[in-house]
């Protein structure tokens, strides 16, 4: 069950990053939400195949991304989506070590 949240989580991701990128032409919303999610998709595949680094990668990038969606939140004081990729970040963080 892990593998699948992480590999839905690293899509999400993914597609945040896109949007990110289509309707403000954030670059670095695009880059950074195809590496983070890429990242979270191979991590996905690790948990799958039972490799030990897979929950600690996955672990990694989540709680980078919780920061990250943190600051945002606080600078710009809007909840979506900033907000609510900060609770998928830490739904995934939880997720990851129950």
């Amino acid at each position: 069950m892990r593998w699948m949240v992480t590999g839905i989580f690293g899509l999400m991701v993914i597609v945040g990053g896109t949007i990110g990128y289509a309707k403000a032409r954030s670059m670095v919303s695009l880059v950074s939400g195809v590496v983070c999610g890429g990242l979270l998709l191979y991590a996905a595949n690790l948990i799958r195949q039972s490799h030990a680094i897979g929950v600690p990668t996955a672990a990694a990038v989540s709680a980078l991304l919780a920061v990250i969606f943190t600051i945002r939140w606080l600078k710009s004081g809007k909840f979506i989506p900033s907000g609510v990729l900060l609770i998928f970040s830490l739904v995934e963080l939880l997720l990851l070590f129950r």
